[in-house]
């Protein structure tokens, strides 16, 4: 394959990975991120170390995002599996030893372990951690599976301490505008990952313009009607955990009109029809609302049982 060749292939091959549509009641793509796997492995065995530097880098961040963050763990295995023979026939992927060493067939198997603990190991190296969190915020919170998106968003908070100013600065900002303006599964998921990372950032001050975001979430959802039906129902479990997450991280809002405008969407909630929404805001009675917020959000003589 010529080089002109390869430099068409790639930019393919990396889009196949991270191919995942849904279709009904079902997804596809599971098959086309497996294939572009086995063509990653190929890639090893069919070049030069000095032919494929070039793209050493894009081929070496992609398959540790498919293997830490795929939803399937045949994929995920299939994935660590081209990257491994990629390390030991070019040997140019960055820490590639350290990496196939803790990612391996077994610890993969699991998806919790692979977004929360795998993912914190593979931070420690600056060659993947940006594209990490930038695949968790841009791709994964608006996954059609919602255990992706809440892995995504936690995962989010555990990478947090690698780039801390960068989450506050870029990711921050943008899950906040995203909480309003993109689609239902991307609103929940972007809602998920900001109260992660707000609680995550409870030792550093947010700027005022986030914050005030932050607080216009859910009177823009209500104003909107977004909150009614069906996609209502995600996107109120979806807030409960925003005003979970805001009051644990203590967030200056005391006396601030939002706190009534919670007070009121928690009573809905807690009234609402669907069991689920019930029980979103039940987690947030033990907190009395941390000091801050306890006294205004909640009456002190009020049980749930």
């Amino acid at each position: 394959m010529s080089d002109v060749t390869i430099s068409q292939v790639i930019p393919v091959v990396l889009r196949a990975l991270f191919f995942d549509e849904r279709s009904g009641d079902h997804s596809y793509g599971t098959n086309v991120r497996d294939a572009a796997c086995y063509v990653c492995w190929a890639f090893a065995r069919a070049y030069k170390a000095r032919d494929f530097a070039p793209y050493v880098r894009q081929v070496a961040n992609a398959l540790v995002l498919v293997s830490l963050f795929d939803r399937e763990v045949n994929v995920r295995r299939a994935a660590a599996a081209a990257f491994q023979e990629n390390v030991g026939r070019q040997g140019q992927f960055p820490h590639g030893i350290e990496i196939i060493t803790t990612c391996d067939y077994f610890a993969l198997r699991n998806r919790t372990n692979c977004f929360l603990e795998l993912s914190v190991f593979v931070a420690q190296f600056e060659e993947y951690t940006t594209s990490m969190i930038d695949h968790l915020s841009n791709q994964l919170l608006g996954h059609w599976d919602i255990s992706i998106r809440f892995l995504a968003a936690r995962a989010l908070s555990a990478l947090c301490p690698f780039a801390s100013e960068y989450m506050l600065r870029t990711v921050l900002p943008q899950l906040v505008k995203n909480s309003t303006e993109a689609g239902l599964y991307a609103k929940q998921g972007n809602i998920f990952g900001a109260a992660q990372l707000i609680f995550a950032l409870k030792d550093t001050p947010i700027q005022p313009e986030v914050l005030s975001g932050v607080k216009e979430i859910e009177p823009t959802l209500q104003s909107r009607n977004q909150l009614r039906g069906i996609s209502g129902e995600l996107l109120r479990k979806a807030v409960c955990h925003l005003i979970e997450h805001c009051s644990l991280a203590k967030l200056p809002f005391h006396s601030d009109p939002i706190v009534d405008l919670w007070r009121i969407f928690l009573d809905e909630c807690i009234v609402h029809k669907e069991v689920e929404v019930q029980l979103s805001p039940k987690r947030l009675l033990p907190l009395r609302y941390s000091e801050r917020l306890s006294r205004e959000v909640f009456n002190p003589s009020f049980t749930l049982s």
